[in-house]
């Protein structure tokens, strides 16, 4: 079984991809979530599993900084989009304007 960053350097950059956001960051997150899906979650922290990608290239990779902490709602509600049958797996917020002062 490929390990996490082999798995990522074999997925093709994807046209449905988030912008902004690499395609090998997308692809773990993707494949991260589908495993807790797998062994049963229902409901997960797509923070928590930001945090686990990040961990991977930073600690077991000696990489770069490559998650912003901006792309953990672009990622749950793009995994959702793509998903249909896993909602309600990450919790969303409705977006809301910031408010004139």
């Amino acid at each position: 079984m490929d390990d996490l960053f082999t798995y990522a350097a074999k997925q093709a950059p994807s046209s449905d991809t988030p912008e902004g956001i690499p395609s090998d960051v997308a692809a773990l997150f993707e494949r991260l979530s589908l495993q807790l899906w797998n062994k049963g979650h229902r409901r997960f922290s797509a923070d928590a599993i930001l945090h686990r990608i990040r961990w991977e290239f930073t600690v077991e990779r000696d990489g770069e900084w490559k998650c912003n902490n901006n792309h953990t709602s672009v990622l749950a509600r793009w995994f959702l989009a793509k998903h249909l049958d896993k909602a309600g797996f990450f919790e969303t917020r409705e977006k809301r304007a910031k408010e004139a002062a």
